[in-house]
């Protein structure tokens, strides 16, 4: 493991987590610093081009711009990228049923596919969908699957959750976890969750990155999700 031996590191000890204090007047110009360490810019790390994602075929998924190494999907030795999504089946319905889908890789038994306690929303499953996918990175780290990783990228195609972990969410600590119009963040505990998890990580020099792309380019998770419903 990365961390010394006589430190525990425990990312489901949320309470332990550190969390940074409010940012006063500076507020702003911390957002965004911090906000723009948490996104992902896709460059190819062999020619040092960018990738946009506007510019990847169509008919050709995301996955085909990386490398795999045992299963799973990297641009470099420490850096895995993971699809995540989140999907409802009659969102807003009594009968509506949620789920989540973590795609690391074509054939990796990482792949996740599982229904979802809880609000059976469309938006719960987005952001249940990254938070499955920090707990599962965290279980492979902890059977030593992610030797030599040091940066984790999770690829979203929810805007929603994408501008909640690099944007919002420093604002929503300072506010006591409301928004700017003085309503409750909706989902509060899984977006509590998972930033607690991603700020331990960064405390100790990871990096947790996320990658808004469209829906198109991430069908391999949507699929994992659905698939958990029927």
């Amino acid at each position: 493991m990365f961390f010394d031996q006589d430190e525990v590191f425990d990312v489901f000890s949320l309470e332990e987590a550190p969390i940074p204090p409010p940012f006063g007047s500076k507020l702003a110009s911390l957002i965004k610093a911090l906000g723009a360490a948490r996104t992902f810019v896709p460059v190819n790390e062999r020619s040092g081009n960018l990738i946009p994602t506007d510019f990847i075929r169509p008919l050709r998924p995301v996955s085909e711009v990386f490398e795999y190494r045992n299963g799973n999907r990297t641009v470099a030795k420490e850096t895995i990228i993971v699809q995540v999504d989140g999907a409802c089946s009659g969102n807003g319905r009594p009968e509506a049923r949620a789920g989540v889908g973590i795609y690391f890789g074509p054939g990796s038994v990482e792949n996740v596919s599982r229904r979802i306690d809880g609000r059976q929303t469309s938006n719960h499953a987005e952001v249940r969908a990254a938070l499955e996918a920090m707990k599962k990175l965290t279980e492979m780290f902890d059977n030593d699957r992610l030797l030599l990783v040091r940066r984790m990228v999770l690829l979203v195609d929810s805007s929603h959750v994408f501008r909640a972990m690099t944007e919002w969410i420093f604002s929503w600590r300072e506010n006591g976890w409301r928004t700017s119009g003085g309503a409750e963040v909706k989902n509060k505990a899984c977006f509590q969750e998972l930033d607690r998890i991603v700020t331990a990580y960064e405390s100790h020099g990871f990096a947790v990155q996320f990658w808004l792309v469209r829906r198109e380019f991430n069908k391999e998770a949507d699929l994992l999700a659905k698939n958990s419903y029927l």
